[in-house]
């Protein structure tokens, strides 16, 4: 496998991770919010979202077909634009305006990189054994 393959598992990986770091502190209940327990919010476990996209993205790059890490590409696409969303799920309503923590911008910035990561590993078309 090239680097960046070995780089976008890493990404994945990371991703994973970062989904159990603070996301958002919110100062009215003070709560701090994780990726995967909304504390029974209205937000939502949003970082199990991430979780599935990673294991879906890691899987299709282990498997290192050409198919394989297309699909991985889409999947990741996907994933971004799920990520891009936090900042409007997170966002202030009704006078409740929710901190964004440290662990919020690693799982965008691990998003971000694990699909351009996977954009630039090489894929050759008509070779599936890569």
């Amino acid at each position: 496998m090239q680097w960046r393959k070995w780089m976008a598992a890493l990404s994945a990986v990371l991703l994973i991770g970062f989904a159990f770091l603070p996301w958002v502190h919110l100062d009215t209940n003070n709560l701090t919010l994780t990726g995967v327990n909304d504390m029974g919010l209205n937000y939502g476990p949003r970082g199990k979202g991430h979780i599935y996209f990673a294991v879906l993205c890691l899987a299709m790059i282990l498997i290192g077909r050409n198919w394989s890490m297309l699909i991985a590409i889409v999947v990741a696409v996907i994933n971004v634009a799920f990520a891009g969303s936090h900042i409007y799920v997170y966002r202030c309503m009704a006078g409740d305006c929710p901190e964004k923590l440290y662990g919020l911008y690693l799982a965008m910035a691990a998003s971000l990189s694990l699909l351009l990561f996977l954009m630039y590993s090489p894929v050759r078309p008509g070779n599936d054994n890569s």
